[in-house]
């Protein structure tokens, strides 16, 4: 019994190692061309969903056009289908200064139109910063993802290898030091992980 506990904790462990050394490898063959190969197909992808995903709204929205709600949707479906035109066909720091002007131009346009400005801002704020960010880092944003990404790579591979080893090492420990009770009847063997008193 204790040789199978010693055994599965040791697997656990080793299993541990390596999803981190793989997420360590990773981050070591991330590079900037990689990530703009991920980035490209990853947007052409995105467009194709976005553009079946506004379809109903641009049929309902022709057919209703006499109505507010009708233009309504005509209107959100024709830009969300030209974003998905140019997610697969202008790709690249245009496409990411008018996602990033989307993200802060919308948000301010709600902010100013809620009744509580105050508590829209703080809905909104997220989305702000994340455009604004998107446009400082255009020129060099498959380049910028790419350290970002290497660095939390090289981050949560480290730290899932310290960890595997700390509690791995501590449940070995455990597990050899712990003293067998033999049950009565039953044949089973147990172990007793609970600390001696003096």
């Amino acid at each position: 019994m204790k040789k199978n506990l010693l055994i599965a904790r040791i697997a656990v462990m080793i299993i541990g190692i390596l999803v981190g050394v793989l997420l360590l490898v990773l981050g070591g063959i991330l590079t900037p061309e990689t990530v703009g190969t991920i980035i490209h197909w990853g947007l052409i992808i995105y467009g194709i969903i976005i553009i079946i995903g506004n379809v109903p709204g641009l049929i309902s929205g022709i057919a209703n056009v006499h109505t507010a709600a009708g233009v309504f949707d005509l209107i959100c479906s024709v830009l969300g289908i030209a974003l998905g035109v140019a997610m697969i066909f202008y790709q690249g720091s245009v496409l990411v200064a008018l996602v990033a002007i989307y993200l802060i131009v919308f948000p301010l346009i709600r902010v100013l139109m809620a009744g509580k400005k105050a508590e829209q801002l703080k809905r909104e704020l997220l989305r702000i910063v994340l455009g604004v960010l998107l446009l400082v880092f255009v020129p060099n944003w498959t380049e910028t993802i790419s350290n970002v990404l290497q660095i939390l790579f090289f981050v949560c591979g480290g730290v899932v290898i310290l960890l595997s080893l700390a509690f791995g090492i501590i449940e070995i420990v455990r597990i050899a030091t712990a003293k067998k009770i033999k049950a009565p009847e039953n044949g089973h063997i147990y172990v007793d992980f609970e600390e001696k008193k003096d």
